[in-house]
């Protein structure tokens, strides 16, 4: 089972996180909203505005993947989605969607009051 770290008190990361919660029939992954399991950080050595900047995901192995990364993770466990994960995963697809996931993640986290918050926290 791989463990997402997902910032709970984002509307579009919380709806889209339930969307996949209600697709994972399998319980293949263990959800964990950040913004109220703070201790779960410390565990993975992940500041929360780092957490919040970026979704996070343990794999079974113990690797730590953000971004695209972990999406695709994600994508390969929910039933459907594979086909997604698997394009991807292509080496002439996954750099420009990293490069989409970092710009949409700075954009969405200097837009929540929430995520500049934790950046002072982290000081």
């Amino acid at each position: 089972m791989i463990q997402v770290y997902y910032d709970g008190k984002c509307g579009l990361c919380a709806r889209e996180i339930n969307y996949y919660r209600q697709r994972d029939t399998q319980q293949l992954i263990d959800w964990v909203d950040v913004t109220s399991q703070l201790d779960c950080l410390q565990e993975c050595d992940i500041s929360l505005a780092t957490a919040l900047k970026h979704m996070h995901a343990r794999l079974e192995n113990g690797e730590l993947i953000r971004g695209v990364h972990a999406f695709i993770a994600i994508w390969h466990r929910i039933p459907g989605w594979q086909p997604l994960a698997k394009f991807a995963s292509l080496p002439l697809i996954k750099p420009g969607l990293a490069i989409c996931y970092e710009v949409f993640a700075w954009l969405r986290f200097r837009s929540y009051r929430h995520c500049r918050i934790s950046t002072q926290a982290d000081h």
